[in-house]
């Protein structure tokens, strides 16, 4: 049996506590496993099960807790209380804490949770903990699930030559960022991917240089307006964007007829429009110094994150290996950047602000990441 490496290192960042009337963990729809299914039905709790995930996929008999309403918190939550706390499923026990396996198992902290640096325990500690409860057989055989899958793109983007060494694609990374001077890295890194270039050696000292005086993209405005009205114009309103603004409100997004709506959500799924904005309105707000410092942070834990690997990969399998492993992976992050740009512009915008400081970038931030963090994988999250 092949050892598992664990990086608990994101979580050594960030300290926690459960914040009162919060909620943010009960808008996920947890899927129960064997083990909490049968508990679920010895305490005759299967009616409130659905075979109906909101990421939209269906299994064949009930495992997925129901929202209520259909879109709003889990049925079990009233007044911001767990009716069914002694037996939550292992994702509620794990808030705010994710475990992705790739080519080693990874700790996430989902920084969409508000009670991130608000002081109590270091999240390091809790994530060690959950490790340690969970059945090592049960990890073994789902990480080399994964490797078997792992081993299968690397084979795939072999014979297709666009194979590109993950470590060096980090490493590359790490230089970029360190280079970011301004909003425009993101521009010119876009403009570079979407040149399509093949034969890319990613260890050429000219690479970097190259990258960082690119031509920037011209229509980036359009490309990230675009983008979000495209991940927010949806008919099933269970998959629309939430998150928890300042006030411990929940805040949900939903592009409609070329505005957006900017809606209040409760517990059972009711909405209550707050704004309705053209869509073109949200424009793209420059960077103060702090601002800038703080995209810079995220952009380096987006890189050191099996998530963000695992999310390139399945694009470029979803795209039949036809680019370049390099130019998948710095468009993706130019494009999720860009993506956390607009959403840091967008409640910039809500506040009248002119100008993107630290406080905007953090709630932006904190408005993507559940958002980045769900993004499709090869890599498998438990």
């Amino acid at each position: 049996m092949m050892d598992m490496d664990i990086d608990t290192s994101e979580l050594e960042d960030h300290s926690y506590q459960c914040l009162d009337d919060c909620g943010l963990c009960c808008l996920c729809q947890p899927e129960l496993d064997d083990d909490e299914l049968e508990i679920f039905k010895e305490a005759g709790l299967e009616n409130r099960l659905t075979n109906y995930h909101v990421q939209g996929q269906r299994t064949d008999e009930p495992t997925a807790i129901k929202l209520q309403g259909g879109r709003g918190a889990c049925n079990f939550l009233r007044g911001m209380r767990c009716q069914i706390h002694d037996i939550r499923p292992r994702p509620c026990r794990h808030f705010p804490v994710q475990i992705h396996l790739l080519r080693r198992v990874q700790l996430n902290a989902n920084l969409a949770c508000p009670g991130i640096e608000k002081g109590g325990d270091v999240l390091s500690a809790f994530g060690k903990d959950i490790i340690s409860n969970i059945p090592q057989d049960e990890l073994k055989d789902v990480f080399e699930r994964t490797l078997a899958r792992v081993r299968d793109f690397d084979e795939r983007t072999l014979d297709f030559s666009v194979y590109q060494d993950p470590g060096a694609l980090k490493e590359l990374g790490v230089q970029l960022i360190d280079d970011m001077k301004d909003q425009d890295w993101i521009s010119r890194l876009l403009a570079w991917s979407n040149e399509e270039p093949y034969d890319i050696d990613v260890k050429s000292p000219d690479l970097l240089s190259s990258i960082l005086t690119h031509d920037t993209e011209p229509d980036i405005q359009v490309i990230a307006s675009e983008g979000n009205y495209d991940d927010m114009d949806l008919d099933d309103l269970s998959q629309i964007p939430v998150f928890v603004d300042n006030d411990l409100e929940w805040t949900a997004l939903r592009a409609v007829k070329g505005n957006l709506e900017v809606m209040k959500m409760e517990e059972n799924g009711s909405l209550e429009t707050l704004h309705t904005i053209p869509f073109d309105d949200v424009k793209l707000l420059p960077w103060s110094k702090d601002a800038h410092s703080g995209f810079k942070d995220y952009a380096h834990l987006l890189n050191n994150r099996d998530p963000f690997m695992g999310y390139v990969y399945q694009v470029c399998a979803d795209q039949d290996y036809q680019f370049d492993l390099a130019t998948v992976y710095f468009g993706s992050m130019a494009t999720t950047m860009l993506d956390l740009w607009w959403r840091a512009s967008l409640v910039g915008h809500l506040k009248g602000a002119k100008k993107l400081d630290n406080v905007l970038a953090r709630e932006g931030i904190r408005s993507y990441d559940m958002t980045c963090l769900c993004m499709p994988t090869i890599g498998e999250f438990i």
